[in-house]
């Protein structure tokens, strides 16, 4: 069985309030976005397991949970910037919520 890293729940703990925060307001601005940007879908997949499997990858190579998450979270901004300059108006805060669940959830179940 897999248990959470004291070093990562020790990280974790400063930031509970403001993630919990951004968790509401990313949801508040997806909820209020227009256009067909569902909730569920193979793209919110997609974004959920690419930002898991690059926030996994770079905590085991810089050992830093916190650096690994900031990477992994400005990675999937930049992709969302770049959609927007591709077609103006296609950036999605759904998106980024699910960037941040899957970062989440990766730096979650590391292992110690």
């Amino acid at each position: 069985m897999r248990r959470l890293r004291p070093s990562y729940l020790a990280f974790m703990r400063p930031f509970a309030r403001p993630f919990t925060q951004l968790c509401c307001l990313s949801v508040l601005l997806g909820a209020c976005s227009t256009g067909k940007d569902p909730w569920l879908g193979q793209d919110k997949a997609l974004h959920f397991v690419a930002s898991a499997l690059i926030a996994q990858h770079l905590n085991t190579q810089l050992d830093d949970p916190q650096q690994a998450a900031m990477m992994t979270l400005a990675i999937g901004a930049a992709k969302e910037g770049w959609d927007d300059y591709r077609n103006p108006g296609s950036a999605s805060w759904r998106d980024m919520s699910w960037n941040l669940a899957g970062t989440v959830a990766a730096l979650g179940a590391s292992p110690e």
